[in-house]
């Protein structure tokens, strides 16, 4: 762990994924006495057919505790696509969206994502969200109105009658790289 530079957030996901390979889940009940005896069978598995195999055998690919990338492997493969794309213009900020401007505070859930700066077809550069492949919302920036109070930014596009975009940025170096980003 020490060769790999793990921090604490990394030594806790490897000792959860690792719980996740000590679970296997009691053979499949065969017969209808033996799902008698499971409250939960009763009510939703009468029939054995919610039951799946989970053991460790049973997951080879496509799972966080098989296919986890190693830190110093995520640091070399960053520090691999900054340096094939050196353009400042490429630099997405992750932003939590809100409903109102006080959703954070009171608890509500926000939808991640990130927002970029994209150069359209006639050079005009728009302010795009997104989250993995979905486009959000795309806002021209020459008729944004980009407000900031605090950790929430106020996101208006001018003369539309679309309710404004509330973004909570989590610290001051996310709200700073936005205010480049935007500017």
């Amino acid at each position: 762990m020490s060769a790999e530079v793990w921090e604490a957030h990394d030594v806790y996901v490897a000792f959860l994924l690792a719980s996740f390979l000590s679970f296997k889940s009691s053979p499949r009940a065969s017969s209808p006495e033996e799902r008698a005896q499971s409250l939960w069978n009763q009510m939703w598995n009468m029939d054995s057919a919610r039951d799946s195999p989970c053991a460790p055998t049973d997951y080879a690919h496509n799972c966080p505790w098989n296919d986890w990338t190693l830190p110093s492997e995520a640091r070399r493969r960053t520090a691999a696509a900054k340096a094939a794309n050196p353009e400042p213009g490429l630099a997405r900020i992750r932003v939590g969206v809100c409903r109102t401007p006080n959703s954070q505070a009171r608890g509500e859930q926000m939808v991640v994502a990130f927002a970029t700066v994209a150069v359209d077809a006639d050079c005009a550069r728009a302010l795009v969200l997104h989250r993995g492949c979905q486009t959000l919302v795309a806002m021209p920036l020459g008729r944004t109105n980009v407000e900031h109070c605090g950790s929430i930014v106020r996101l208006l596009l001018i003369g539309s009658s679309i309710a404004p975009v509330f973004l909570h940025l989590e610290d001051v170096q996310r709200r700073d790289a936005f205010s480049a980003l935007v500017a």
